[in-house]
C-alpha cells in the first residue's frame, strides 16, 4: 500500500531560524573593546543609521519568513517565504560586511544560496504543479458532474456526515498499490492545532468524494466509534474499520 504523498513538503525552517538567531546572538557578543579598556572608535553616524537599519529589518524579515513557511498555506505562499528570508540573508549579510563579521557573512551568504534553490523550487515549480492540478479541478467544477480534484488536496479537507455536521479534517489518504485505489482515509478529530487530536481511519466505502470536503456515510457516534489509530500503527486496509462501526 502506498501513501497519499498530501503535503511532500521537507521545511528548512528550523534551519534558517537557527543559523540567524546564531547571527543575532554573535552581532550582540562581538562589540568591539579595545585592550586598554578605553572606548571603541564608531564608524560615521551615516554606516551607523544603515546598520541600525538592516538590524531590524534582518530579524524581522525571518520571523516574517519562518511564519509563511511553517504556516504551509501552499507552494505559492512558501515560495515567497523564501523571498522574505532572501531579504533577511541579504540584511545579515550587511550587517557582517559593515561590522566585520566573517562568520555572519559566510553563513548568511549561504543561507541566500539555500534560499534562492528554495524560491526555485516553490514559487517556481512547485506552483507550476500546484496550479495545473488546480486549473483541471476548476474545470471539472464547471462540468455538471464535478469528477476531479487534486490528490494533494486530500490533507486539510473538511469531513462532514451526509447531513453536513463535521466529523474533523483528513490528514492522510492510504492507496492500494495494485488497483491505485484509496483503501481508506485518516480523519483527525478534536484537539486544538494538532495536540490531543484523535486519529481514525476511514474506508473508502463510506466516503463520498467532493471537491471541497468529503462526506461520511456515518452519524457522528458511528465515527466516534472507530478505532483510533496510535503512532506507526496505522492499519494496512480499511476492511477492520468499517466491520467495527457497523
Amino acid at each position: 500500500m502506498l501513501r497519499a504523498m498530501t503535503n511532500p513538503r521537507l521545511n528548512p525552517t528550523v534551519l534558517l531560524i537557527g543559523v540567524n538567531l546564531h547571527g543575532v546572538v554573535e552581532r550582540l557578543m562581538s562589540q568591539p573593546v579595545k585592550a586598554d579598556g578605553a572606548e571603541p572608535s564608531l564608524p560615521p553616524s551615516g554606516l551607523l543609521q544603515v546598520n541600525g537599519i538592516f538590524e531590524w529589518v534582518a530579524p524581522i524579515a525571518t520571523m516574517v519568513a519562518a511564519m509563511m513557511t511553517a504556516a504551509n498555506l501552499g507552494a505559492r505562499m512558501t515560495g515567497w517565504g523564501f523571498v522574505v528570508f532572501t531579504a533577511g540573508s541579504i540584511a545579515w549579510t550587511l550587517i557582517g560586511i559593515t561590522s566585520g563579521q566573517t562568520n555572519l557573512i559566510v553563513s548568511n551568504g549561504f543561507l541566500a544560496v539555500v534560499n534562492c534553490v528554495g524560491i526555485w523550487r516553490w514559487l517556481g515549480r512547485q506552483t507550476a504543479y500546484e496550479d495545473g492540478g488546480k486549473s483541471a479541478e476548476r474545470a471539472s467544477r464547471r462540468a455538471d458532474t464535478p469528477t476531479l480534484f487534486t490528490a494533494t488536496g486530500i490533507a486539510g479537507l473538511p469531513v462532514q456526515t451526509l447531513g453536513g455536521a463535521p466529523l474533523g479534517k483528513a490528514v492522510e489518504a492510504l492507496i492500494e498499490c495494485a488497483s491505485g485505489r484509496v483503501s481508506y482515509v485518516v480523519v483527525a478529530s478534536g484537539g486544538v492545532g494538532g495536540v490531543d487530536e484523535c486519529l481514525r481511519p476511514v474506508p473508502r466505502d463510506l466516503i463520498t468524494f467532493h471537491s471541497d470536503r468529503l462526506a461520511v456515510r456515518l452519524g457522528a457516534e458511528q465515527f466516534a466509534r472507530l478505532p483510533k489509530l496510535g503512532t506507526g500503527a496505522w492499519p494496512s486496509d480499511g476492511g477492520m474499520p468499517a466491520r467495527t462501526a457497523a
